[in-house]
């Protein structure tokens, strides 16, 4: 009786997933996507608490340009409180045009940021459901289950207190159904909407990875394409009438158009970041990473005791490497792996090969450095990927698509397709109950304004102020709100910690917790982030507190010699005008002058 009733339950579930109905699709919208928003209350309840590292970090980004915008009108160009004062918007790290943005700018940097986690999530969750049910065919369900099990998964669990931009990985599974279905009406446009989304959030490595994943499911496309070719029975196949059929079957046009208009959308920002990083490439690309082995990856996917007991270290840590999706997920999908073998005509769909090629290679990329032609090490000597390190990411890519494989595959005996269901929805709760109280105490720190409200600019060589023992690199924030500059500190491109093997900086004098933003012969006349305004009290050179570089303007001249941003040089005035003025100018400032004062 009790079978036949759950049984029953699962039939009407179901039905009422697959209904067509406007109706019963904002329901459906509503009902799926509460789980999701459940599951970040605990990380909502922190509210304006703070955290040490790299959440704080990048908070201390969008408190810097929610200043810059808000208080002074100014595009935030120029962030002058860390690291001696930095570019913001090149940032890699930082997203001038995105979700976290508004947010930011609506309800302030430290909860906008976390309301940013959870749109981040719920985007992730509706992207996995619609790739998996619209291209491969997934039941509702299953889908569903699935999909709650990718977002509750530690990847994300273990990453809401620190790297935020991993979060930007929710936009990948919407860029590959958009590729995968670039033949149908507008796909084209879609795709280049999510992929200028995805660049404008970041262009830190989720979302390099994220477009190096698309070329692995457009060089499956063109294979595909090759084998359909070959096996027509077609008499005098010409150099033209091949060319002529991977353009129409591959859609060049289309995805010409889509990143013809990715490009224009985001020259800007390519440009500048592209400048950035030139000038300063990371200097951790050398750092070669071990293969943590077959046993420690198929753990850090299935293994129990993820947050209690890590079984490696590991090159970056094992929060680096846990991607765990559920211990139930291994026999689930060794059963899935079964039934696909059965099943001749999923065999014979290259959508199944498609899967299993991704998570072979993402497995493959994730050994790191096992041997010299490994594909971690090849991916590395490439231009533009040489500062790509943690291949253990890569694990997480791979679990990504062992659980779109599990929604893929068909199971045609009832009763082990209603065990599986069972078996995620199992799953679903652990990994609920699992993640949900950690979201709750992350976020530890409460916020304390030192200063009083306007201070002026002032320059430290780090600011201290000692709360929980927060090392001193790590109160990004809590200086931005207090318009402290920290000479010391680590930006993502520019690092000037002493202890870090950085740059060298001539910023502050190590003796004195404190530095003079003039030389004696000058006096502020006024300050801002992009725009200062001094005035010259006798002769000679005037040395301003704050970091050079070829985009700073002096009474309208650039000096063209300098990099970006030169922290071992002073910020030397030699016009010898009485009213000095200097200006951030980046060279794609379209706007700028309109929006400074």
């Amino acid at each position: 009786m009790l079978k036949y009733r759950v049984m029953t339950s699962l039939k009407k579930i179901t039905a009422f997933f697959n209904e067509k109905s406007w109706k019963s699709k904002t329901l459906i919208i509503l009902l799926l996507s509460s789980p999701v928003i459940l599951y970040g209350y605990g990380l909502l309840r922190t509210g304006s608490m703070l955290l040490p590292g790299d959440g704080d970090y990048y908070i201390q980004l969008y408190e810097a340009s929610r200043i810059s915008l808000l208080d002074y009108g100014q595009i935030p160009w120029w962030n002058p409180w860390v690291s001696g004062g930095v570019p913001l918007f090149a940032n890699p790290q930082f997203g001038p045009i995105s979700i976290q943005m508004i947010f930011s700018l609506l309800f302030g940097s430290v909860f906008g940021y976390k309301l940013a986690l959870i749109s981040y999530l719920l985007i992730g969750y509706w992207g996995f459901r619609q790739l998996c049910i619209l291209f491969f065919e997934s039941e509702a369900v299953k889908a569903s289950l699935l999909g709650y099990i990718w977002i509750f998964s530690t990847f994300f669990t273990y990453r809401i207190a620190g790297h935020f931009t991993f979060f930007v990985v929710g936009f990948t599974p919407w860029m590959m159904y958009f590729l995968l279905t670039i033949h149908k009406k507008r796909h084209w446009l879609w795709l280049s909407l999510f992929s200028s989304a995805i660049i404008w959030s970041s262009m830190h490595y989720t979302t390099i990875l994220s477009f190096v994943l698309l070329g692995f499911v457009f060089a499956w496309q063109l294979i595909k394409t090759a084998l359909d070719l070959r096996s027509k029975k077609q008499k005098n196949k010409n150099i033209k009438s091949v060319m002529l059929y991977f353009y129409e079957n591959l859609h060049i046009k289309r995805l010409l158009m889509a990143g013809v208009l990715t490009f224009l959308i985001c020259l800007p920002r390519i440009y500048m970041t592209l400048e950035y990083s030139h000038d300063y490439p990371r200097t951790l690309s050398s750092v070669k990473e071990s293969s943590i082995g077959l046993y420690n990856t198929a753990y850090a996917m299935f293994g129990i005791n993820q947050f209690a007991s890590p079984p490696i270290n590991g090159d970056w840590g094992w929060h680096e490497i846990s991607t765990y999706i559920g211990i139930l997920t291994l026999p689930v999908f060794l059963i899935s792996f079964y039934f696909y073998i059965k099943n001749k005509k999923q065999r014979a769909d290259p959508k199944g090969w498609l899967l299993l090629g991704l998570i072979s290679i993402c497995l493959i990329i994730s050994f790191g450095d096992f041997s010299s032609w490994a594909p971690y090490s090849i991916l590395r000597d490439l231009p533009f990927f040489s500062s790509m390190r943690v291949s253990t990411r890569w694990i997480n890519w791979a679990s990504i698509f062992v659980l779109v494989f599990i929604s893929y595959t068909k199971i045609k005996n009832k009763r082990v397709s209603y065990l599986v269901i069972t078996a995620l929805a199992i799953t679903v709760i652990e990994l609920f109950l699992t993640g949900f109280p950690r979201l709750n105490d992350t976020y530890i720190i409460p916020s304390a304004s030192i200063r009083e409200s306007g201070a002026p600019f002032m320059q430290r060589i780090y600011w201290n102020n000692k709360r929980f023992g927060v090392p001193y690199d790590e109160n990004f924030t809590e200086a931005t709100r207090n318009n402290v500059g920290q000479v010391y500190a680590g930006d993502s491109l520019i690092d000037t910690r002493l202890n870090a093997g950085a740059l060298p900086t001539v910023r502050c004098d190590e003796i004195n917790d404190g530095c003079d933003f003039l030389s004696n012969n000058a006096e502020l006349v006024y300050w801002s982030p992009n725009k200062i305004t001094i005035k010259r009290k006798s002769p000679g050179p005037i040395y301003i507190n704050i970091n050079p570089g070829a985009n700073w303007s002096i009474n309208g001249s650039k000096d063209l010699k300098l990099k970006v941003v030169e922290p071992s040089k002073m910020f030397e005035i030699i016009d010898e005008a009485e009213n000095i003025e200097i200006e951030y100018i980046p060279n794609f400032n379209l706007v700028g002058k309109i929006f400074n004062r």
